[in-house]
């Protein structure tokens, strides 16, 4: 009798996400990922309802995976600025979440904007929660200063991604604390995003 190995959830999601950095979201198809990691794909459909259902939990794979590299991201600022630093480097420091891939792996654009949307909001309010600068904000004043922080980084994301920016993570650390501070003395409750 031949003897068989259990291939988990978490083995899967690993080699899946390998398998796409090297070949691609175009040929991310079970008969392909399970030659990859040399199975059949009876243990891909074992775990996994379908491929969408793979699909969308590799996005949340993803994203802890990107949550652990920004917790575990030591440095002279707090971990607001830490994850902007992060998140303004984030498309070239990080392959596996490059916008096309993410617009690749879903069915719709609409879907995926709203998925990697709603994870920089929630990330963005969990890193400024465990800094001080929100220590004197209520709710309302922390969603908005996540919001500008979020837009500011988006901005230089951009700037970088392109090629019209290259900042070095001191600069980067200058400029975001210049925009905590700067935000806190805005009457936050005005811009009410």
């Amino acid at each position: 009798m031949a003897r068989t190995q259990e291939t988990s959830k978490q083995d899967i999601l690993e080699a899946a996400s390998k398998f796409i950095v090297l070949y691609g979201p175009a040929k991310f198809k079970a008969r392909q990922l399970a030659e990859y990691m040399g199975i059949s794909t009876q243990p891909l459909y074992q775990q996994f309802e379908n491929m969408q259902t793979l699909r969308d939990e590799l996005l949340e794979y993803f994203y802890e995976k990107l949550k652990n590299d920004y917790d575990n991201n030591i440095s002279q600022y707090t971990p607001i600025v830490n994850l902007m630093i992060g998140f303004s480097k984030f498309p070239n420091g990080h392959p596996i979440a490059t916008e096309d891939l993410l617009k690749d792996l879903f069915s719709t654009k609409k879907d995926t904007a709203k998925k990697t949307a709603n994870f920089s909001y929630e990330l963005f309010l969990k890193f400024l929660s465990e800094s001080s600068e929100s220590d004197d904000l209520n709710e309302e004043e922390n969603r908005t200063l996540a919001y500008c922080l979020w837009i500011s980084a988006t901005g230089i994301s951009n700037f970088m991604r392109s090629g019209t920016a290259e900042l070095t993570d001191d600069e980067l650390g200058t400029y975001f604390n210049g925009v905590v501070k700067n935000m806190k003395e805005i009457n936050l409750e005005k811009l009410k995003l």
